[in-house]
């Protein structure tokens, strides 16, 4: 029935565009930090959002490392930081100085920082999507990559592989908690359910990342945000 991947793909995008809501969002080839991702829906939840500049600093890994260590009522130290983040004294230094620049941080004495009181993290849920013609266990592999920062995570076939892979694999999707849907010219089906995986903003730098860089997408490409 596909003759590719990016075939199957662009199906699955098109029987996925027609069922969202008004607060989804369907994107192709997402960047996230281990690669991209074949198709993220995006439901957005909140009425908060980053301004451009701290989207475009919180979508660089670093910076999204840095605040994934930070809270708002805890008072975090520089050789907290430090110790946790990986990162070399000066590294950290200049970090934290763009956070406060842009207001995402602020400093509450002398090496002793904060979550800006005026800053809030919009509540955004990822379902991520890989799409293959036949090779079921890469597909686990970057599904389990993908829960680093969604909520869901699916892999997508086309229906007969589904099929039998719902029969005969049922135990490797279940265990890993991925998804299986198949997919024909005229609809797409969920063979195998995903449990909802509550991912903290806490200690997620991928998923802090991953929330700016959808806000640039979505400004760019006129999405819902």
């Amino acid at each position: 029935m596909f003759s590719t991947e990016l075939e199957l793909q662009n199906l699955f995008h098109n029987h996925l565009q027609k069922r969202i809501t008004t607060n989804e969002s369907i994107i192709d080839e997402f960047n996230a930090r281990f690669g991209n991702v074949d198709i993220v829906k995006v439901t957005n939840n909140s009425d908060y959002t980053f301004n451009n500049d701290q989207a475009n600093i919180l979508a660089e890994f670093r910076y999204a490392r840095i605040v994934s260590l930070l809270h708002n009522k805890a008072i975090r130290t520089i050789d907290y930081i430090v110790k946790k983040s990986g990162y070399d004294y000066n590294t950290v230094k200049y970090i934290l100085k763009k956070l406060v620049f842009f207001d995402i941080v602020y400093e509450v004495n002398n090496g002793r920082y904060l979550i800006h009181d005026n800053f809030s993290f919009p509540f955004l849920e990822f379902t991520s999507y890989e799409a293959k013609l036949h090779d079921w266990k890469k597909a686990i592999i970057q599904a389990n990559n993908n829960k680093n920062f969604s909520t869901y995570s699916y892999v997508v076939f086309p229906d007969e592989t589904a099929k039998k892979l719902a029969t005969n694999k049922n135990d490797y999707f279940k265990y890993n908690n991925i998804g299986l849907i198949g997919v024909t010219k005229e609809e797409y089906k969920t063979y195998i359910n995903v449990k909802k995986k509550v991912i903290p903003l806490k200690k997620n730098a991928t998923l802090i990342s991953s929330i700016a860089k959808f806000i640039l997408l979505a400004e760019k490409q006129k999405l819902i945000i």
